[in-house]
């Protein structure tokens, strides 16, 4: 368990170096910064506490230090959850610093033995008057203020907030209820083993990682897609297992007369075999998981075949959009999808049918911007991908989002093997959520698909205006 925790402290410091990157990005950036610091002590107090070879002494002293760090924590969640993702112009620093008040005063309880005295190594007695209200000011700051604070945001909040929410969300009511749990059950029910003791505390970092995946990358998966790929992998493992002991045990009755095989060879051969058969459970569990409880996996799978078979037969335009139209709306459902088409003689993208202000010029900077990129554009993407440019840059960034926010789109697919030639545009996600990093895998797989099309159908156009000039 000291290997996972020190696994658990270099991931930590990993964290902090990729949030401190991002600094000056806004408030909520810095104080989660100090979320991460506050826990990287916490952990570590807690490590030298349960594994170190000090005195009575200093194990006691660490004892200390670790109620102490802990108020801490909880106070800059308070700050990190009111700031993120929009800072709290209402949260000034003299409201930051009265929020700090009892804090403090938990900080003062938990240094001094008031809450607890040391009667053995590693073992406290504790005064519950004065842990009820130590842990009465957590409770408060940890799940009425930043839980219902992250709640109310998550309940309001749409597009990418609401994904980064999610994150935030689960993650953090997920570590909340084990640290809560492990403190509530050494006060009134006696400290756990130290190992199973170690693991609650160090499963507190999902939160924190999953913080900092949410702020930092750019395109995020979603929850229901974390949810089944976890219960893919621990159900293979699970499987895994009892094939591995199964396989030991029918080994061993069935070679258990040969004096020659021993149980290094039985044991090796049964990991080769769950090593060779893995992937292939795997899939299995993938199939069954899939079925029972995703079933948009399946129609996001029947939509691409379908792409596949029926959009390369297409020479006609607006049967293209229709068919693109049409598959979308079943695996990525958008409020408004419309088709734009490259007019090279007045330099503008139109809409089939033309639709007056979606006209989008070929100069203007959103257009510049996309054939840069050769990419899908995200209008909810852009704020993160201005935070490393120049300010020239973010400025443009800022009004391409003007434009896009103007003829409500939220997301555009270029469509063409080169140069693009139409494009998808794309109103926001139907509900509250944002396009997940999912959303744009099988989109980018559609967008190839249909840039053949396209472009068969512009040439086949091309070849039949040449025959009527003729």
């Amino acid at each position: 368990m000291i290997i996972l925790s020190l696994i658990n402290l270099a991931l930590y410091l990993v964290l902090i170096f990729l949030v401190a990157k991002k600094w000056k990005v806004s408030k909520a950036h810095r104080r989660f910064l100090l979320v991460l610091i506050a826990s990287f002590l916490w952990i570590l107090l807690i490590v030298l506490e349960t594994s170190s070879p000090f005195s009575d002494q200093t194990i006691f002293l660490f004892n200390r230090m670790d109620f102490s760090v802990a108020p801490l924590v909880a106070y800059f969640i308070v700050l990190f959850s009111l700031h993120f993702p929009n800072e709290n112009k209402k949260l000034t620093l003299p409201k930051e610093l009265l929020l700090f008040l009892p804090i403090l005063f938990n900080m003062i309880v938990g240094f001094y033995p008031l809450i607890f005295r040391t009667i053995g190594r590693n073992t406290l007695e504790y005064n519950l008057g004065y842990y009820s209200i130590y842990a009465s000011i957590l409770l408060i700051y940890f799940i009425l203020i930043s839980g219902g604070v992250l709640l109310n945001k998550l309940i309001n909040s749409h597009g990418r907030s609401a994904l980064q929410l999610r994150y935030l969300f689960y993650s953090y009511i997920f570590s909340i209820a084990i640290a809560l749990g492990t403190s509530l059950q050494s006060a009134f029910f006696g400290k756990a083993p130290d190992n199973l003791f170690l693991l609650q505390c160090n499963a507190t970092i999902v939160f924190s990682l999953f913080t900092t995946i949410a702020i930092i990358k750019h395109r995020l998966m979603g929850i229901r897609l974390i949810i089944r790929k976890g219960l893919i992998y621990l159900i293979t493992l699970v499987f895994s297992l009892i094939i591995y002991v199964g396989l030991i045990f029918l080994m061993q009755a069935i070679l258990e007369s040969s004096t020659d095989i021993n149980a290094i060879v039985i044991n090796l051969s049964s990991v080769l075999i769950i090593a060779l058969g893995f992937e292939q459970l795997r899939r299995l569990v993938k199939q069954l998981i899939d079925n029972l409880f995703f079933p948009e996996r399946k129609t996001l799978q029947q939509s691409l075949t379908r792409i596949k078979q029926e959009l390369p037969q297409r020479i006609d335009l607006q049967k293209i959009f229709e068919i693109t139209k049409q598959e979308i709306q079943k695996v990525v459902p958008v409020k408004s999808i419309d088709f734009a088409l490259l007019d090279k003689a007045k330099g503008i993208y139109y809409s089939l049918p033309r639709q007056q202000g979606r006209e989008l010029t070929t100069n203007s900077p959103l257009i510049k911007y996309l054939i840069s990129q050769q990419d899908i554009l995200v209008r909810d993407e852009l704020p993160i991908r201005a935070e490393s440019k120049s300010e020239v840059e973010k400025k443009e960034l800022q009004a391409i989002g003007k434009q896009l926010d103007k003829q409500k789109i939220a997301l555009i697919v270029p469509l063409g093997t080169e140069k693009p030639s139409g494009l998808l545009l794309c109103g926001p996600k139907a509900g509250k959520e944002g396009f997940t990093s999912d959303d744009i895998k099988y989109l980018n797989t559609l967008r190839q698909q249909a840039s053949l099309a396209l472009d068969n159908a512009l040439l086949y156009q091309q070849a039949v205006e040449r025959i009527k000039v003729k």
